[in-house]
């Protein structure tokens, strides 16, 4: 039951992963506190106007307003996560940015660290 993490750490220990490893993509603001609680960075998934900003308030790393942006909100997450990113979204290991790029992200420019 939400917000509780379990099925989602439950879902890190049976990919045999550590939580920064992964990315949980959700919703709503209870999803972005079942990440926080289970220790996985949250995107936040606006798929209806004015819940972007909820979802970056209940503690989104990233907040995509189109399925086009998760992927880029994925290759954004920190290189421990990236790879598990990238086998989920079959993206090339190529595409992971680098430090220093710019990239666009709910129709902002962002760039990686």
């Amino acid at each position: 039951m939400k917000p509780s993490p379990y099925l989602l750490r439950a879902a890190v220990s049976i990919l045999d992963a550590h939580p920064a490893e992964c990315a949980f993509v959700g919703d709503s603001t209870s999803d972005m506190l079942v990440g926080r609680l289970a220790g996985v960075p949250v995107i936040g998934y606006a798929n209806k106007p004015g819940k972007a900003e909820l979802l970056r308030q209940a503690g989104a790393d990233a907040v995509a307003t189109g399925l086009d942006e998760i992927t880029t909100a994925l290759r954004l997450i920190p290189p421990s996560a990236a790879g598990l990113s990238r086998m989920v979204l079959g993206a090339p290991a190529s595409s992971t940015p680098r430090t220093g790029q710019r990239y666009r992200l709910q129709g902002r420019d962002v760039a990686r660290g």
